[in-house]
C-alpha cells in the first residue's frame, strides 16, 4: 500500500511540473469607450497546454463623470495562435468589485497579443469587453484597448 501511495504521489507531482511553471507580474494601462482610463496589476501563471491564468486587480475611471470602479478577478487565457516569440490568446473571466456605492460583478471577454523580448520579458496588447452588472445604466458596457508589460518572476 505504501508503494502504491508513493507511486501516485510521484505521478501527481510530475504532472504538476509538466511545464516550466513561468510566472509573470503584469502591469497594464489602457483607454476605452466610453472615455475611460484603465490600470491593471496582475499575477499570471501557466497551466497545461500553454494556457495561462491571471489574477488581477483593476481600476477604471470614466473621464466625463468621474465614475470609478475597482475590480478583483480571474482570467483564463486560451491559445489561438502561437509561433516563436509571439502568441495570440482568447481571454475570458469574471471580476467582483465595487463602484464605491454598491457591489459589481463583471464578466469579460477579449483577446491578447504578446511578444516576448529578451529573457522572457513580454510586451502585450489586448482588448476587453466588460458588462458591469448592478452598475449605473450609462456605465454598464465597456470596451477597452490596453497595452502593458509582463515581468518574469522566476
Amino acid at each position: 500500500m505504501k508503494r502504491l501511495l508513493c507511486i501516485l504521489l510521484i505521478l501527481w507531482a510530475g504532472r504538476l511540473m509538466a511545464q516550466n511553471g513561468s510566472q509573470h507580474l503584469t502591469f497594464e494601462g489602457g483607454v476605452g469607450v466610453p472615455l475611460l482610463d484603465l490600470g491593471r496589476l496582475g499575477y499570471e501563471f501557466n497551466s497545461q497546454h500553454h494556457r495561462r491564468h491571471e489574477v488581477f486587480l483593476e481600476w477604471m475611471k470614466t473621464r466625463e463623470t468621474d465614475y470609478q470602479t475597482v475590480l478583483l478577478g480571474l482570467l483564463i487565457k486560451l491559445v489561438i495562435f502561437r509561433r516563436n516569440a509571439t502568441s495570440l490568446r482568447f481571454r475570458a473571466g469574471s471580476a467582483l468589485g465595487t463602484d464605491f456605492s454598491g457591489l459589481i460583478i463583471a464578466p469579460l471577454v477579449g483577446w491578447e497579443f504578446s511578444w516576448v523580448l529578451l529573457k522572457r520579458l513580454e510586451l502585450c496588447l489586448g482588448s476587453n469587453s466588460q458588462l458591469l452588472l448592478w452598475a449605473k445604466k450609462a456605465e454598464q458596457w465597456r470596451v477597452v484597448l490596453d497595452a502593458g508589460i509582463k515581468i518574469p518572476l522566476n
